[in-house]
């Protein structure tokens, strides 16, 4: 896109620079796409983890107002 063309693409997509830069990077260094965007087990840990009495606890809010089959897998 010539000069400016990495600021431009950073406004509109609201990426950061830097990772426009990464990416570009990574297609000069021939790199296929990669399936992962983080690194194995980055991001946000499953709440269950945090605090392992939170499923039995909402299971406990639901029950008392949960019509039909209490064995049903659609619950």
């Amino acid at each position: 896109m010539g000069y400016g063309g990495i600021s431009r693409v950073a406004r509109v997509t609201g990426m950061s620079r830097v990772t426009i830069h990464q990416g570009l990077a990574e297609l000069d260094r021939g790199e296929p796409p990669a399936e992962r965007s983080r690194r194995p087990g980055g991001g946000r840990k499953k709440i269950q983890d945090q605090d392992p009495s939170v499923p039995k606890e909402l299971q406990a809010l639901v029950d008392p107002s949960t019509p039909g089959d209490p064995m049903s897998p659609l619950r």
